[in-house]
């Protein structure tokens, strides 16, 4: 995880680690933390995602407020469509986790994996570096 993390639940949304970072920088950190989900599914830890998730939902929020704003209007309005469903994801999670669903779990961090490849699509090659 990086920096100091408090578990946010529904409609929060926790920044103290994607404030002022570069959308390079909050996409190592996406990148780092959805191989700690799939980590955390393949060890049977289920009561960890939701931390993990979370942090994630909050990376992706903060991406349209870095420089994502040179993105085409038809890419930035994809990438807020996936901030939304990257929400709704990392409760469906946090819910799967707490109830020890792995079936659920998996699905819904294989869903996340297709939409993190989504959002790497939108933009230009080299810019998430």
């Amino acid at each position: 995880m990086c920096g100091p993390r408090v578990h946010e639940g529904p409609g929060k949304s926790a920044t103290s680690h994607a404030e002022a970072k570069t959308v390079g920088e909050l996409w190592r950190g996406i990148k780092t933390h959805e191989a700690e989900l799939r980590r955390l599914v393949e060890a049977k830890d289920l009561g960890k995602v939701h931390e993990v998730a979370f942090a994630v939902r909050d990376l992706v929020a903060a991406m349209p407020g870095q420089q994502s704003a040179q993105l085409p209007p038809a890419r930035l309005a994809k990438l807020k469509g996936n901030v939304k469903y990257v929400a709704t994801l990392a409760e469906r999670l946090d819910a799967a986790g707490d109830a020890k669903d792995e079936a659920a779990t998996e699905r819904n961090v294989t869903q996340l994996q297709a939409v993190i490849a989504a959002i790497e699509a939108l933009y230009p090659e080299g810019a998430l570096k």
